[in-house]
């Protein structure tokens, strides 16, 4: 099944996001914070009469991650 149509019962679902190119260097003791959105904006206009509700689940079964490629040397 796809993406949506696995969480359309409510369960949890392993979703991948392709991201475009981008680069960025974290140095020791920098911190990243990953912000989960309905929407694409500015992108996309936001449609207001759309709710939608995101559910992160994390640790015992459901361990959450967050995998970014690295190149060597950097």
């Amino acid at each position: 099944p796809s993406e949506a149509e696995a969480a359309s019962d409510g369960g949890p679902a392993e979703v991948t996001v392709a991201l475009g190119p981008v680069g960025h260097v974290f140095r020791a003791g920098h911190r990243i914070r990953l912000e989960i959105a309905a929407s694409n904006a500015p992108r996309f206009d936001v449609h207001p009469r759309v709710l939608a509700h995101h559910t992160v689940h994390h640790g015992g079964d459901h361990p959450s991650r967050l995998l970014l490629p690295s190149l060597p040397g950097g």
